[in-house]
Parts: structure tokens; sequence; C-alpha cells
């Protein structure tokens, strides 16, 4: 993850948090792959829900189309830190 990828998530997060009615955010995932270019941020939700739900991950990556290592990687590696860097105001 780049430092401006890291920017723009805190400057939404702050944006969120003053904001009177807050906004509801799960998650922010790349739109598409680092590596390959393909688009996988619409793939997420469903693989986050399958996943909880106790399927294996891999057999939700051959199911939802992801055959890459790369974009496997993206989704295996994401680690969901906004509501985390939310919690701290701007300097």
């Amino acid at each position: 993850m780049g430092l401006s990828t890291l920017l723009s998530a805190v400057k939404t997060a702050i944006f969120i948090k003053r904001q009177k009615a807050p906004l509801k955010v799960k998650m922010i995932i790349p739109i598409r792959c680092f590596s390959c270019g393909k688009p996988v941020g619409h793939l997420y939700e469903d693989f986050l829900k399958r996943v909880k739900a106790g399927e294996e991950a891999k057999k939700v990556f051959d199911d939802i189309g992801l055959e890459r290592y790369c974009c496997r990687a993206l989704f295996l590696g994401h680690v969901d830190l906004l509501e985390t860097v939310a919690r701290f105001k701007r300097a």
C-alpha cells in the first residue's frame, strides 16, 4: 500500500468522523490488483461473507474467479484498519 493510498484513507476516515450522521464504511480494498491490474474490488464483500460463513478460502477464490496468486494475496493480506485510523484526530 502506497503512502498516497494511506493518506487518502486517513482523509476519508477523518471526513466520515466529522459528519453529523456518520456513513457506514466497511472496507478500503483496492479496486484493481496492484500486480496484474485485474478489477477485484467488487469481489471482496462476497469473499468476506462466504469465508466468515465457514467456506474454505481456496474454494471461494475458485468460485469468484480469482486464479492468479497476486489477486489472492491481495485478499488474504488485506487488514481492515479504517476504524482504527478513524479514531485519531488530524494533527
